[in-house]
């Protein structure tokens, strides 16, 4: 567990932030087309971009300019940046569907005992096809990167690669009910020079939602993982590993239960449970109301 302590030491920064977004659709305007805008009106795009940096730079452009996110940057004591882009094929077809979508977050904050700063990037493709009303498939390949970098504690820096292949079974008999089976299987992997470790994840799952028109819905998740890692468990890279999971076999549930009661109250209910090798089951719940006026 890590707890932020606040200090009486201040550090003088300029702070700016920015947020942006694009949305692209050439089949607003090519829409039926034949030829090369036909094809062209197939694609889509959806970006956006969000930039919060504190710097002590005394150059007025320098700390003006939201896009300088050098993580070795001195000057730069705090920034969260985040840039998301997904390119579509076909996205509104009845029948099947393909995107690519990269994603980009970076973070670094000032502590006491130094700089800690944090990347996770990811490249995903998903291609969806819809075989009949009622049954769709689709299949998700990922590679990405996460990487930890702490001035003190040598136990937090580290570099991940991981590959992860996902694919997906998802019935809808009506309206009101969808279930799904889902296989995940992750392949993660230390830098050489930063110890080596490797992990890897297989993930079974089963997701069922039911919905009442006007009333609420119930959500049930039930997972099967089976973790096989040979570094300590007991870091911040092995808890980075395992995904807050131990090594072996783990079992995770969920139940989520949303009601409307009248057309001014809600209520919200929320039960988490888990189960690992040797270690007693955790069970975590909760509820919350919610008043409309």
């Amino acid at each position: 567990m890590r707890v932020f302590v606040p200090s009486n030491t201040y550090s003088r920064t300029f702070s700016n932030q920015l947020s942006a977004s694009l949305d692209l659709r050439p089949a607003v305007a090519w829409g039926g087309r034949k030829g090369m805008r036909g094809f062209l009106a197939r694609f889509s795009d959806l970006a956006s971009f969000r930039s919060d940096r504190k710097t002590s730079t005394a150059d007025l452009g320098q700390a003006l300019d939201p896009f300088r996110i050098d993580p070795a940057d001195t000057l730069l004591t705090a920034f969260t940046s985040s840039l998301r882009n997904t390119l579509f094929y076909d996205r509104t077809s009845p029948k099947w569907s393909v995107d690519h979508t990269f994603q980009s977050d970076r973070t670094k904050t000032l502590l006491l005992n130094g700089f800690e700063s944090r990347l996770r990037e990811l490249n995903q493709v998903r291609l969806r096809w819809n075989a009949t009303q009622q049954w769709t498939a689709d299949l998700e390949a990922e590679a990405g990167r996460v990487a930890n970098a702490s001035d003190l504690l040598s136990g937090r820096t580290y570099s991940i690669r991981q590959y992860t292949t996902r694919p997906r079974i998802t019935w809808r008999p009506n309206t009101d009910l969808r279930a799904a089976l889902s296989y995940r299987y992750t392949d993660k992997l230390n830098r050489e020079e930063l110890g080596g470790e490797a992990a890897t994840v297989q993930n079974l799952g089963l997701e069922t939602r039911w919905n009442t028109a006007g009333k609420g819905s119930i959500q049930l998740n039930l997972d099967l993982v089976d973790i096989r890692y040979d570094g300590d468990p007991n870091t911040s890279l092995g808890n980075e590993m395992l995904g807050g999971l131990k090594v072996g076999t783990n079992w995770t549930w969920s139940l989520s239960i949303q009601r409307r009661l009248n057309q001014n109250l809600q209520v919200d209910i929320t039960y988490n449970g888990r189960k690992s090798e040797n270690t007693p089951t955790v069970h975590v719940g909760g509820a919350q109301i919610r008043a409309f006026f």
